[in-house]
């Protein structure tokens, strides 16, 4: 996690620029949504990733403008539950990616989510 003097709101704003998520993700080469912002629950996504390869659709599990959102991955063997929070920190706030392997392939999947959350910070810093 990483804490920033920026507005949740300024994060927040970032997840709902599907077309930036690739700035700060680079596992993610796209994701989009049939649905303009602002992000709902049960809104589904189309999103295409490098690693581990994924083409498909999938729905928001949990979506709480602007604290949080949460949406699962569903690879062979192995399922993957990605969570975005945002929470008040006495300097501003704190900003937690997390993300679980459930499946008996989990060992084949791997992230680097403090640099996800870094990448998200500098761009959300060029606002």
């Amino acid at each position: 996690s990483i804490r920033t003097s920026l507005p949740a709101t300024s994060i927040w704003s970032q997840y709902e620029k599907l077309s930036d998520w690739p700035k700060w993700d680079p596992s993610i080469l796209s994701i989009t949504s049939p649905s303009p912002p602002p992000l709902k629950i049960g809104q589904k996504l189309t999103l295409t990733t490098s690693s581990p390869s994924y083409t498909g659709s999938l729905p928001l599990l949990s979506c709480f403008s602007p604290t949080a959102l949460t949406y699962t991955l569903p690879l062979p063997g192995c399922q993957i539950t990605r969570s975005f929070e945002i929470k008040p920190s006495p300097s501003g706030v704190e900003v937690i990616h997390g993300i679980r392997y459930d499946g008996m392939m989990k060992f084949m999947y791997k992230s680097s989510e403090e640099e996800d959350v870094k990448n998200l910070k500098g761009q959300v810093e060029k606002l």
